[in-house]
């Protein structure tokens, strides 16, 4: 598979992801969710990454400066979630203001709490045939 070929595949793989999340952007579940635009891709907030590599630029830089060359070293995981997967994870977590969604190699999307990763809803896509 050439570049091209796998930045639209990529590319394909996020618009279908995203239209999945604003189809259940009703859920109760999710009232922390805002629309993700145009303009929120070009300017993300800072704590948000909406897309793979944060930006369009795709540098993957963090404007937060809670982690530091002084505080890098005392670092200890937060949380863990186990999916019960053993096929590697290879789709990178979206957070959009506290929510983070990830996706597992058989197609089902996550909508976890960031902070605990405490799971607030689960579905399983289907893949069309085509």
């Amino acid at each position: 598979m050439n570049k091209n070929m796998k930045v639209k595949w990529i590319e394909g793989i996020l618009v279908s992801f995203l239209a999945v999340l604003f189809s259940i952007s009703t859920s109760a579940q999710v009232s922390q969710y805002s629309a993700v635009t145009d303009e929120r891709l070009r300017n993300p907030e800072e704590g948000n990454w909406l897309m793979f590599r944060r930006t369009y630029d795709g540098q993957g830089y963090s404007p937060l400066d809670q982690i530091n060359v002084d505080n890098v070293g005392t670092l200890a995981p937060a949380w863990t979630l186990s999916t019960s997967l053993t096929e590697g994870h290879q789709s990178p977590p979206i957070v959009n203001n506290g929510i983070m969604y990830i996706t597992t190699p058989l197609n089902h999307v996550l909508a976890l709490e960031d902070e605990t990763g405490d799971v607030l809803w689960g579905c399983s896509l289907r893949m069309r045939g085509g």
